[in-house]
């Protein structure tokens, strides 16, 4: 069975990311991994003799971290916790997951500036590029909903059919209306015969009844998938963290999905071209 994991550095701002992950799996009805990432720096200041006597001491630490902001004894979930030590977090959850089945990696989005939120919000943005699973970055005061309205922001590429299957494949438990998205700041005639390509080859792979497309045309892409993205209500919104290519807009394609991380208000869903 293909597990959820959650990482946390004990910060205030991963507190709303382990609920979310708590009720994803309880969703999903699968198990969740709740993972810390201890550096060897962070082992020295658990002033334990040893690094196993460090370990078992941030196991710990994190038992009672899950607990107090659950408000739940941890046998009564389907939630197991875990330490590794690794000079990064990165490296840590790379390692941890590398033989893995994981249906998602859950993190924190971006914090409010102090270092401890800095330092998870800036490793979400490295695990944005590194990682081979869906990662959803949860924004510090979001509260789980029920997902009614996913969003997927698209540019009509191939890639985006794939992900849109695999999407809706994770989300099957739910069945949300899927509202795919697409903000132009090209010619109106050419965006539209894009869609209707896109439609056409999405029909071919994709069978799913409650689709809505939206094409906005804006000069400002960011802006306009923000104020869009509020509009429709989205309970989630999904991404494709994409290699870098100088012949693409950069507005569409330069760090978009680490900008909109870090603007929005509900969780982003990434999913990385490079997988």
């Amino acid at each position: 069975m293909k597990k959820i994991v959650y990482t946390t550095d004990f910060s205030e701002n991963s507190v709303a990311a382990l609920k979310y992950a708590k009720a994803l799996g309880e969703v999903f009805n699968t198990d969740v991994i709740a993972l810390h990432v201890a550096t060897p720096s962070e082992l020295k200041v658990t002033k334990k003799n040893n690094e196993k006597e460090a370990r078992v001491a941030l196991k710990a630490k994190l038992e009672e971290f899950c607990s107090e902001h659950l408000d739940e004894d941890l046998s009564d979930l389907n939630l197991t916790v875990a330490v590794t030590v690794a000079s990064s977090v990165t490296k840590g959850i790379m390692d941890f997951t590398r033989d893995m089945e994981i249906r998602v990696l859950i993190m924190g989005a971006c914090g409010s500036g102090n270092f401890k939120d800095f330092f998870l919000g800036s490793s979400t943005k490295d695990m944005l590029e590194l990682s081979h699973y869906p990662l959803l970055a949860v924004p510090p005061n979001y509260v789980f909903t029920e997902l009614k309205n996913v969003v997927y922001t698209t540019d009509f590429e191939q890639k985006d059919i794939i992900n849109i299957k695999e999407l809706l494949g994770l989300l099957d438990p739910v069945k949300p209306k899927l509202i795919i998205l697409h903000v132009s700041d090209q010619d109106e005639t050419m965006t539209k015969n894009l869609l209707e390509w896109f439609k056409k080859n999405l029909d071919e792979k994709v069978e799913y009844s409650d689709i809505e497309f939206k094409i906005i045309f804006s000069d400002n892409i960011l802006k306009s998938l923000k104020e869009n993205i509020e509009n429709l209500d989205a309970d989630m919104v999904v991404m494709l963290e994409r290699k870098p290519d100088s012949q693409k807009s950069s507005l569409l394609h330069r760090d978009l999905v680490k900008r909109m991380q870090a603007c929005i208000e509900v969780p982003l869903l990434s999913f990385n071209e490079k997988f």
